[in-house]
């Protein structure tokens, strides 16, 4: 027969030692929303230890001690600052970057190169070496005083400096605007007979950005806008052909809009040269 008393006493034990304070509760509180550290600004620009100074705002760490690392690396990889500094205290306050191997040792030997982007990281830990937050800052240069991301270091995942809600190719990594590769197409008409125009869009490893894509022919017009004859796509080889007898002789273009594929990249609008029809 199951004996019941022995796990009935334990639980009323239990329950009379929590009650009476000898034992610790568990909090079941559900956990707040991370600490944060942010840049504001940036409040003075140098390239030998010390010279750069963020105006930063650290929040969320309720009087709780937290671990606050920040690192400094060149281009190159070297590796200048890596401090570890216990904060417990909200604020908002100057923050230098420094000859520092508090957290660990160094490899870069200040002054900071002058010609490459300098990228100080700074994480919110706690314990140490668990990250709750993480910020990055990018310099175009130890001198410049340039941004060229700041902001949330998982918002910028491919290290392109564009944040991802900008990041058109969030994978990727690319030094654009828009945060993708570009892709070359070049795009051709030529002028058969029977005022029949054939033509062809390239792009050279990356058939996707040329095959079933809308072109526009176009007959110039002098003194007024150029008269859209057709809009058309292109076969599978990139290939698109029209015949202009209804709008007649004269001087034809073709265009393509750009076009972007978050997983290879952007390619430019294109615009072809001026052929003349032929009867």
């Amino acid at each position: 027969m199951l004996n019941v008393w022995k796990p009935l006493v334990l639980l009323i034990t239990l329950t009379t030692a929590l009650g009476l304070g000898l034992l610790p509760a568990t909090s079941t509180a559900a956990a707040g929303p991370p600490p944060t550290f942010t840049v504001l600004s940036l409040d003075q620009a140098g390239c030998d230890s010390d010279d750069t100074t963020f105006n930063v705002d650290i929040d969320g760490l309720n009087g709780v001690g937290h671990t606050v690392h920040t690192t400094v690396i060149d281009e190159d990889g070297l590796l200048y600052m890596n401090e570890d500094v216990d904060i417990s205290a909200d604020l908002t306050a100057p923050w230098s970057l420094y000859t520092s191997t508090s957290y660990g040792p160094t490899n870069g030997t200040w002054p900071l190169p002058t010609d490459q982007h300098i990228t100080a990281t700074i994480t919110v830990e706690r314990p140490k070496g668990n990250i709750l937050w993480s910020w990055t800052t990018v310099l175009k240069s130890c001198q410049s005083g340039k941004f060229l991301y700041n902001g949330p270091t998982a918002q910028d995942g491919d290290r392109d400096f564009v944040p991802a809600l900008k990041d058109a190719c969030p994978t990727l990594q690319a030094f654009t605007k828009n945060g993708c590769p570009t892709i070359a197409r070049t795009l051709t008409l030529k002028s058969q007979k029977k005022f029949k125009l054939r033509g062809k869009l390239k792009a050279p490893g990356h058939t996707r950005f040329a095959k079933q894509r809308k072109v526009i022919i176009w007959k110039v017009r002098t003194g007024k806008k150029d008269q859209r004859v057709a809009t058309i796509k292109t076969n599978r080889q990139g290939v698109f052909t029209r015949k202009v007898k209804k709008t007649g002789k004269g001087r034809y273009y073709a265009t393509t809009p750009a076009v972007t594929i978050k997983t290879q990249g952007t390619a430019k609008a294109k615009k072809s040269t001026k052929v003349r029809a032929k009867k």
